[in-house]
C-alpha cells in the first residue's frame, strides 16, 4: 500500500501557496494529497481510494466537481483546455516535485490547476475523476486570468506545435469575456509576451536548480557538497536537475529558466553557455580567491559568489571588484535517525581527525618569500592577504594593486608550507603531550616524530565514512587550512556528531559559538595551551556539556538543511 500524506484545506486557504509548500517540506510519503474539505472529506477520500484503487491507474490524480462518471487521462494539451476545472483534490507522487517544484508562490489563483499542468507535462497525463460533487457557479477574477494569461505564455509553443494555440485562446477569450475580463487578460498575456523579465520571474518561482556534481577531489568533498544541497533543496519542495561534465542537456537548458545555477568552484560556470543561461549563476567558494584570479575573471560581475570564509568575501569584493559577495559557510550532515543514546553514548576514541599528512621537505631559498614564510609563522592570527600588507610596510616595499595581487598569488607555496608547519605543530603538541591521536588514510605514514607512535592509523574514509568515525570521538580535531574569518564543514559535522569540537580559532566560530560550552577554541600562537583545553575535556564532565552544547546549536544554524533555506532566501531576493 502506497503511503499518502493527506492534506485538508479549508476554503479560505485554496490559494495559499505558501502554506501548501510548507506541508511539501520534509513530507517523505509516497504520495501528497491536497483535499478541500467542504468538498472532498478525508473520510470520503479514503472511502473512495479503497474502492477504486485510483493509484493503479496514474501518478497524477486529479478530483473534480461536477456529474459523476468515469475517470479519464488527459494530456497537458487537454488539461491546457479545460479552464473551467473545479479542482476539489489534487493526488501525486511526491518525487514528481524533484521535477516540476512546488505550488507557485507568485500565483494568487488557480494554484492546483497550474501545478496539475506542470504534473501533467512531467509524466504524460493525468486522471480525472469525477466523484458526483455539486459544481459552484464560475466565477473569475482578475487573479484567475492572469494565471491564464500565465499558462497560456508558458505553453504556447507547445500548443502551437499541437495546432491547438488559436483553439485554446478563443476559449480563454470567450470565456474571459463572458466575466467583463477581455481587457485584462489582453493586458496581462501583452505584458507577459513582450516583457522576458515579468514573465521569467514568475517561471522561476518553480523552475529547477541546477547544480553540478564536480570531480571527486579532496576525497568528494565537493562533490558532497552538491549532493547535500542537492538532497535538502529537494526535501524542501524545490526541483533540482543534477549536472556531471559529460551529461548535460543543453537543448533543455538553452529554453527553459533556472531557479538557480550552482556550482562548487565549478569551471563550467564561467563558460559562455551557462553564462547565456536564464538564472542567477551562485558559485561556491571555499580555496583562498588570491590564488584564482583568472577564474573569477571568467565568472564575470554578475555571478554570485557563496564563500565560507569572511575574509574571503572582502579579498574578492576589494580586489576582484564583485558586488555579489555573500558568507555561507558549508553545512553539516545531522543524525535525523539516531536516538539520544547514539549521538551522546559511549565513545571509545579520544580524539579523531580526519585530514590528510602531507610532509614539507622544500626549502625557501630567495629571500623575499623566506622572510614572508618566517613573517606568517610569527603573525598566525592574520590572514595571508593581511600578512603580505604588513610584511611590506615593515619591509617599506611599495606594491601597487596589480603588483600586490601577482606577488600574494606567487607566494602560493609558501602560504602552502605555512599551513603545513602549523598543521604538523599542531599535532606534534597533542602527542608530546602523551594523548593518542586517531588518523586514516596512507599519508600519514610519512609523518615523522618521535612520537609517531601514537598516532592510531585507520584506512582512507569518504566523507559519509568520515561521520561515523566521528561518532566514535570524544572530540573531533579541526585545524583550518588558514580560513581565519571562517567556518568549514568538519566543524559542523564534529557538532552534529555529538563530539566537542576542538579547533583553531577563527573571527566566525568567535561569533556564533560560545567557547568553552558549544564548542573549545585554541590559538595557533599559544598551543602550548592546547594540552591542558585537551585534559579538561577528557578528565571531567565539560565534555559532555559541551558536546550538547555543539549539536544543539549546530542542528538548529549550521545543517544543509539550514543552508539550503538560506539559499532559497538568497534567491529569492534575487528573483
Amino acid at each position: 500500500m502506497e503511503k499518502i500524506k493527506i492534506i485538508s484545506m479549508s476554503e479560505d486557504k485554496a490559494e495559499c501557496c505558501r502554506e501548501k509548500n510548507v506541508y511539501l517540506e520534509g513530507c517523505m510519503d509516497d504520495y501528497l494529497a491536497f483535499l478541500y474539505q467542504n468538498k472532498l472529506s478525508e473520510a470520503r477520500f479514503v472511502e473512495y481510494c479503497e474502492r477504486e484503487k485510483p493509484l493503479d491507474y496514474g501518478e497524477v490524480i486529479v478530483f473534480c466537481a461536477g456529474e459523476e462518471q468515469d475517470a479519464m487521462q488527459l494530456s497537458l494539451e487537454d488539461v491546457l483546455q479545460c479552464f473551467y476545472l473545479q479542482i476539489v483534490g489534487l493526488v501525486f507522487r511526491r518525487d514528481l516535485l524533484e521535477q516540476t517544484g512546488g505550488y507557485n508562490e507568485r500565483l494568487h489563483a488557480l494554484s492546483d490547476y497550474e501545478l496539475l499542468c506542470r504534473l501533467a507535462e512531467s509524466v504524460g497525463s493525468c486522471l480525472l475523476i469525477f466523484p458526483g460533487i455539486q459544481e459552484d457557479a464560475l466565477v473569475i477574477g482578475k487573479e484567475d486570468v492572469f494565471s491564464y494569461a500565465y499558462l497560456i505564455r508558458r505553453y504556447s509553443v507547445k500548443l502551437q506545435a499541437k495546432g491547438m494555440l488559436e483553439s485554446v485562446l478563443s476559449q480563454m477569450y470567450q470565456i474571459a469575456e463572458s466575466a467583463s475580463q477581455l481587457p485584462i487578460l489582453q493586458d496581462f498575456l501583452n505584458q507577459l509576451l513582450t516583457s522576458a523579465d515579468a514573465y521569467e520571474r514568475i517561471e522561476a518561482a518553480t523552475a529547477p536548480f541546477l547544480i553540478f556534481r564536480g570531480d571527486d577531489t579532496c576525497y568528494g568533498v565537493l562533490r558532497n557538497f552538491a549532493d547535500s544541497l542537492a538532497e535538502e533543496l529537494r526535501r524542501l519542495g524545490q526541483a533540482v536537475i543534477m549536472a556531471e561534465a559529460d551529461m548535460i542537456d543543453y537543448e533543455y537548458l538553452q529554453n527553459h529558466v533556472c531557479k538557480g545555477i550552482i556550482g562548487f568552484q565549478a569551471v563550467a560556470l564561467g563558460n559562455d553557455f551557462f553564462k547565456s543561461l536564464h538564472g542567477p549563476r551562485m558559485q561556491f567558494w571555499v580555496d583562498n580567491p588570491a590564488f584564482f584570479q583568472k577564474g573569477f575573471e571568467r565568472l564575470g560581475n554578475d555571478c554570485y559568489i557563496l564563500c565560507h570564509d569572511s575574509k574571503s568575501v572582502e579579498y574578492i569584493q576589494k580586489y576582484y571588484h564583485m558586488e555579489n559577495v555573500v558568507q555561507m559557510p558549508p553545512g553539516g550532515h545531522a543524525l535525523t535517525d539516531a536516538s539520544e543514546a547514539e549521538i551522546f553514548g559511549e565513545r571509545p576514541y579520544d580524539i579523531v581527525f580526519v585530514g590528510s599528512y602531507y610532509p614539507d621537505r622544500e626549502e625557501i631559498l630567495e629571500e623575499f618569500p623566506r622572510g614572508y614564510f618566517e613573517y606568517m609563522i610569527e603573525h598566525s592570527w592574520m590572514n595571508f592577504s593581511q600578512g603580505l600588507q604588513a610584511f611590506l610596510s615593515e619591509q617599506n616595499i611599495a606594491m601597487d594593486v596589480s603588483e600586490f595581487m601577482d606577488n600574494l598569488a606567487a607566494l602560493k607555496p609558501v602560504c602552502h608550507k605555512v599551513i603545513r608547519y602549523y598543521k604538523k605543530k599542531v599535532i606534534d603538541t597533542i602527542l608530546e603531550a602523551g594523548y593518542e591521536l586517531h588518523v586514516y588514510g596512507d599519508t600519514w605514514d610519512a609523518y615523522d616524530s618521535p612520537y609517531a607512535d601514537r598516532l592510531v592509523r585507520h584506512p582512507e574514509v569518504t566523507v559519509e565514512e568520515s561521520l561515523s568515525e566521528w561518532r566514535k570521538a570524544k572530540i573531533g580535531l579541526n585545524i583550518m587550512s588558514w580560513h581565519k574569518g571562517g567556518m568549514t564543514e568538519r566543524v559542523a559535522n564534529i557538532m552534529l556528531s555529538g563530539a566537542v569540537c576542538l579547533s583553531d580559532e577563527t573571527e566566525y566560530l568567535k561569533e556564533h559559538f560560545v567557547d568553552g560550552e558549544q564548542i573549545v577554541c585554541y590559538r595557533l600562537d599559544q598551543l602550548e595551551e592546547l594540552p591542558h583545553k585537551i585534559s579538561d575535556l577528557l578528565e571531567g564532565e565539560k565534555c559532555a556539556e559541551i558536546a550538547r552544547g555543539g549539536y544543539e546549536i549546530a542542528l538548529r544554524e549550521h545543517t544543509w538543511e539550514r543552508r539550503a533555506r538560506q539559499l532559497l532566501e538568497l534567491v529569492n531576493e534575487i528573483w
